[in-house]
């Protein structure tokens, strides 16, 4: 538990493996009822640890965020208003992520 978030700074491997440790961690801590906000946080900043090559192999992430949207390309909308799209989506899941968990 020490040693984990120095792998963070090693390489992307190590930081990966620091990401699940430290999830795995948190969330056996928030299921055996010591629900504390520092918990959710750190639950929330290690899954800043994975990148977008990660999320991109999760199925449901990928299909939400990773593709482009139909309507968007029939539109003609600029590659750059598509990006803007997806970090709004983005933002808007992560707020009401926040929201959700806090609340419980």
């Amino acid at each position: 538990e020490i040693l984990m978030p120095f792998l963070i700074f090693v390489n992307p491997f190590f930081r990966k493996v620091a990401g699940f440790y430290i999830v795995l961690l948190q969330l056996f801590f928030i299921a055996t009822g010591n629900c504390a906000t520092w918990n959710f946080s750190l639950l929330l900043l290690a899954i800043l640890l994975f990148d977008d090559t990660f999320w991109a192999r999760v199925p449901i992430i990928s299909r939400i965020f990773f593709t482009a949207e139909p309507s968007t390309k029939k539109k003609g909308i600029s590659s750059s208003r598509r990006i803007r799209i997806r970090i709004w989506k983005i933002v808007v899941l992560t707020v009401v992520s926040v929201v959700l968990i806090l609340s419980i």
